[in-house]
């Protein structure tokens, strides 16, 4: 990308969040970076809420995952405020 003179760029996975530092290291301070991660949170959030208003139940989660569940759900306990459950994906 720098060979390339990108001037922006645009982060269209939410795991590259976690390693959104690194990428503006490497990129160097004339690269703008652009994060989805908040507007995917946020979208989640606006879908979520007509549920959450309509029902006394408790909302749960459904995560998929193509790393160590167990991993996953551990992380996802300490983050998320629902219910998690942590399956999984069938590698291809």
């Amino acid at each position: 990308m720098k060979r390339l003179e990108v001037d922006v760029v645009v982060l269209g996975c939410t795991h590259y969040s976690f390693v959104r530092d690194i990428i503006e290291r490497l990129l160097g301070p004339g690269v703008t970076v652009i994060d989805t991660v908040q507007a995917v949170a946020n979208q989640v959030v606006r879908l979520a809420a007509p549920a959450r208003a309509t029902t006394a139940v408790p909302m749960s989660l459904r995560v998929m995952t193509s790393g160590d569940a167990p991993s996953v759900r551990t992380v996802a306990s300490r983050w998320l405020d629902v219910s998690c459950q942590v399956e999984a994906w069938p590698s291809v």
